[in-house]
């Protein structure tokens, strides 16, 4: 069985995580069945994450090994540098996967508010900014024929300059390069968003199964109408759960 997959991208601080929760409400009350194993875990305690991804990376490696091959490749070939930043580039690649294959089957649509073109925002931003758009596009439709994905639709999520960097700077539990060095990584992060749109819309163009929604994501919070795009572009899976 395979799913149909909302992912929200965007920058750090665009409002990723509330857009998704937003989403799921809405969704959920129309009877539909979501998956959002990857939010309900990123509340849980610093002890809690780490042993939950833990155990979901190794239940990935046995049930769906052959993932390993590719995400190592692209990474390695995108030039990180260092072999901590690359492992742990690998493991969140690899976490998603599990993410998609645990949530597959008893839902119809899995909703993440870090899925796999946010991670190859990650993956981007440690090498430097550099993007190889061919090869990137290359390696996602790979991995989205190895992960029971029936749809894809990827939610741009934006918001002013002022106001995601009010946010980071507010935030408690943020894990980004932002929440580290705000200043220091802004322009860097900037580039990086720019070049993995680029990707996705190259990505939209070639597989007819990827849809891209952009949602502004104002201080008043996401409007009714935005969360009816993303439906719209859902089509009957938002309306019947099938």
């Amino acid at each position: 069985m395979r799913s149909v997959v909302v992912e929200l991208y965007g920058i750090p601080g665009s409002g990723k995580s509330f857009v998704a929760e937003r989403l799921i409400e809405s969704l959920r009350q129309d009877g539909i069945q979501i998956g959002d194993a990857g939010l309900r875990l990123s509340k849980a305690t610093a002890a809690g994450r780490i042993i939950g991804k833990f155990g979901l990376v190794m239940r990935e490696l046995l049930r769906n090994g052959r993932l390993l091959r590719p995400i190592f490749s692209f990474v390695s070939a995108a030039g990180v540098r260092g072999i901590k930043r690359k492992s742990k580039l690998v493991f969140n690649w690899l976490y998603l996967g599990a993410l998609i294959d645990l949530n597959t089957g008893r839902n119809q649509i899995i909703v993440m508010d870090q899925g796999l073109c946010q991670a190859l925002w990650s993956t981007f931003f440690y090498a430097g900014g550099g993007a190889d758009l061919e090869r990137s596009v290359s390696f996602l439709r790979e991995v989205l024929s190895m992960l029971p994905v029936k749809d894809l639709c990827v939610v741009s999520v934006s918001a002013s300059d002022e106001l995601i960097k009010r946010r980071i700077s507010s935030r408690v539990r943020g894990h980004s390069p932002l929440d580290r060095d705000l200043e220091g990584s802004w322009q860097r992060a900037t580039e990086v968003t720019k070049a993995v749109s680029k990707v996705i819309e190259r990505l939209i163009a070639l597989e007819q199964n990827c849809k891209l929604v952009d949602i502004p994501n104002h201080d008043q919070g996401i409007a009714e109408q935005e969360l009816n795009r993303i439906r719209q572009a859902l089509g009957e899976t938002a309306r019947t759960g099938r």
